[in-house]
């Protein structure tokens, strides 16, 4: 029987596709291991057709862990820490002894790890991580959890599946458009500021992309694509695209699979921790310097101000995001010539 392996998510699509990585590496140094993903049953989808994965399975809640499967050797648990559980004689390869591996791992975390009390890792890990000396040393997300699991990866090792998409625009910039704000979500990034930009980049295609539809921004230059497409097909879009325009989200993570380059508004979140540093990474610092995962309902509201959008997004003019768009899109040399004239007014939000 083929050595199988557990690899152990519970977090959005981006925070799922986080387990291609891992799952790559194991391969390589494992050939004729079986992997078996757990995720969250919406945004498993991101690891659809993926062959890295013999099967894809539904990770209920925090107690869904399957550390008393007797199919496993080893079960890898990402969420935001990496803990690994040795449940056989071990016969899975590593770029790092096992012993040296658990010894990382029990350093960078509470020596009682409870995976049922849902605040423990959300709060008190990325407190300790924001100080520690893995920050210090320049490490981001991606590299401690290569760190901590024992399994030499990067970025590049991302993966995501594709579905072919007809009828692009020939050049076209994709952007991640908000959720509804019925529900609040402070990471969004101001639905008045992306029109602004629609407005003053009249020349430039935008293609929006999403999981609900919405009844604004309708420009000539703007194509509607919320609600119509499959992960797979999302994927493909954005490897067509020249950038994605993003605040910091799933929709990120998978350019970054696809090689697409991003501009990311970054509001609520760390973006030490977060950032690909090859994208171009947007925030406005002011007197909050991140509440991610640190009080309860931080993903509902700005708490701190009593708005819908986080201070930090607000302070991120469309300005702003223009002037990036512009020096991402057009030749230094020839940006004033011919870009759109930009005439810009918005409102302030509340």
């Amino acid at each position: 029987m083929k050595p199988r392996v557990a690899l152990t998510m519970l977090g959005g699509l981006g925070d799922t596709l986080m387990l291609t990585m891992p799952a790559r590496r194991l391969k390589e140094l494992n050939p004729n291991i079986e992997i078996v993903a757990y995720g969250r049953k919406d945004s498993v989808c991101v690891l659809n057709s993926n062959p890295l994965f013999s099967d894809i399975r539904i990770k209920k809640d925090w107690t869904d862990f399957p550390i008393h499967n007797s199919e496993f050797d080893v079960v890898m648990d990402f969420r935001y820490s990496v803990k690994t559980f040795v449940l056989k004689e071990n016969t899975i390869k590593f770029d790092k002894p096992i012993e040296k591996i658990l010894k990382l791992q029990k350093k960078y975390e509470l020596d009682l790890w409870v995976n049922d009390i849902v605040n423990y890792r959300m709060v008190n890990w990325q407190r300790f991580l924001h100080s520690s000396d893995l920050r210090k040393r320049g490490m981001n997300w991606y590299e401690i959890i290569s760190y901590l699991s024992g399994l030499k990866f990067n970025t590049s090792y991302l993966s995501v599946e594709l579905q072919t998409v007809n009828d692009l625009p020939d050049e076209f910039v994709a952007v991640s458009i908000p959720c509804s704000l019925s529900r609040g979500y402070v990471k969004n990034y101001p639905s008045i500021y992306y029109d602004t930009i629609f407005k003053a980049m009249p020349s430039i295609k935008f293609v929006l992309l999403g999981e609900i539809p919405v009844k604004a921004y309708k420009y000539s230059n703007v194509t509607h694509l919320q609600g119509k497409l499959s992960i797979n097909q999302t994927a493909f879009v954005l490897k067509k695209a020249k950038l994605l325009l993003s605040e910091e989200g799933g929709l990120v993570h998978i350019a970054k699979a696809v090689g697409t380059k991003s501009i990311v508004m970054f509001g609520p979140t760390q973006k030490w921790f977060f950032e690909y540093r090859d994208n171009i990474n947007l925030k406005e610092e002011t007197d909050c310097e991140y509440c991610h995962n640190q009080i309860p309902f931080w993903n509902i509201k700005c708490v701190k101000f009593n708005s819908v959008y986080c201070k930090n997004l607000l302070k991120l003019t469309p300005e702003i995001v223009i002037n990036a768009l512009k020096k991402e899109l057009y030749d230094s040399d020839t940006a004033v010539n011919s870009c759109d004239s930009l005439i810009i007014t918005h409102h302030a939000t509340q």
